[in-house]
């Protein structure tokens, strides 16, 4: 009797060896499958977004594009009397040795040729003095900003312009702070030369002249630090000389967020900055030590080396630091990429259960035979008899 049990007892591990075998050589295979169809769906996915992801940004290329040559027609044409005429008006001197947009410009201002004037907050700091070709810079840039900003509130809630002097005149009528940071309250020393939105268009640093992107970075109204946004600015050059730049201020949550709705989906920049992840979504205001978190954690600088040598608008490439595979779409206006990092847990898992269920198919069908498979083991019921 106890030959018999162990007759079982071997056809049983027996049963577990040969199910066990099956299911790793099944389970690479599946698992090879699986990947492949993950791959090939989040590759048919983002070739399907792709298209409408490159739109989004060719149109605030597009508009900035318009809004320069727009500043480049007064800055031809306009004659010398209209300019001092302007100059005075939209930047009387504010009695600090800087000189700022009177209220009514941000109020509301209709001149004598009927001429609206609104939402506009403009800061001239003019450390560089004050000459005909300054006075000309900003005049053209004040006419571009009133007429372009309201022309375009329906697809941008801001313009700007800005320049290498700490100059800003800006078209925001729907701000809280009514642009009285500018307007106001500004000192009389303030300078944002130090910020990235005008680092991004410096010929150094922007040799061709192309429209460019911030990474998350401070409103520079908002000397804290706390609140992050970004900006996407275009140089204005003439004959070689950079006369500054016309930009607008994101709303991240509405303009960009919409691309990352998904768990594994974020926005970063080719250096592997993070500009947006689905994490960042639920404040209305993103902060620097969130932000800082969120790419702790999924490692954009990891992605972004990733995807900068593969030479292709978008696709899919394995993630080198983590198990998984990430699609990207490369936006080229800004030069960031939308990236959307999927993990091969879900893929492994399915594998792993399918491996399983043949492997217990097998050991079922070893222990339903295992009277038979006994009876042939040197130490089965059949050699019992035969010592007989």
């Amino acid at each position: 009797m106890g030959s018999l049990r162990l007759a079982y007892c071997v056809a049983a591990i027996g049963g577990l060896l040969v199910g066990g075998l099956v299911a790793i050589a099944i389970y690479d295979r599946v698992l090879d499958a699986l990947t492949q169809d993950a791959r090939e769906e989040l590759e048919l996915e983002i070739a399907q977004r792709a298209p409408s992801e490159l739109t989004t940004f060719d149109q605030l290329v597009n508009v900035e594009l318009r809004t320069v040559e727009l500043f480049f027609r007064y800055f031809d044409t306009l004659p010398e009397e209209t300019v001092n005429e302007v100059f005075e008006s939209a930047f009387p001197e504010f009695g600090d040795g800087t000189r700022r947009s009177p209220p009514s410009y941000f109020d509301g201002h209709v001149s004598e040729d009927g001429t609206l004037t609104y939402g506009i907050g403009a800061f001239a700091g003019l450390r560089a003095g004050l000459d005909a070709d300054q006075k000309r810079i900003l005049t053209a840039a004040f006419l571009t900003v009133r007429q372009a900003g309201p022309a375009l509130a329906g697809e941008l809630d801001n313009l700007y312009f800005t320049d290498a002097n700490d100059n800003l005149i800006m078209f925001g009528p729907d701000r809280e702070d009514r642009l009285l940071f500018y307007r106001e309250r500004a000192p009389a020393d303030f300078s944002f030369q130090s910020l990235p939105i005008v680092e991004v268009v410096k010929p150094a640093n922007n040799p061709m002249g192309s429209t460019a992107c911030t990474g998350l970075d401070r409103i520079i109204s908002q000397t804290d630090g706390t609140a992050l946004t970004i900006g996407c600015l275009t140089p204005l050059r003439a004959a070689g000389r950079h006369l500054g730049s016309i930009g607008t201020t994101l709303d991240t949550t509405d303009y960009l967020y919409t691309a990352v709705t998904e768990p594994g989906a974020a926005i970063i920049t080719r250096s592997g900055e993070l500009i947006a992840h689905r994490d960042l979504l639920q404040d209305a205001a993103i902060d620097r030590s969130r932000a800082d978190e969120v790419a702790r954690r999924i490692q954009p600088e990891i992605m972004a080396r990733t995807i900068n040598g593969q030479g292709r608008p978008s696709g899919v490439v394995e993630h080198p630091g983590r198990n998984g595979q990430i699609g990207y779409i490369r936006l080229s206006a800004p030069g960031w990429y939308i990236v959307n990092y999927r993990e091969y847990g879900p893929v492994e898992l399915q594998a792993a259960g399918f491996a399983l269920a043949i492997a217990i198919i097998i050991l079922i069908a070893f222990l339903s035979q295992a009277r038979l498979i006994a009876r042939y083991l040197p130490f089965g019921p059949n050699a019992r008899l035969n010592e007989h």
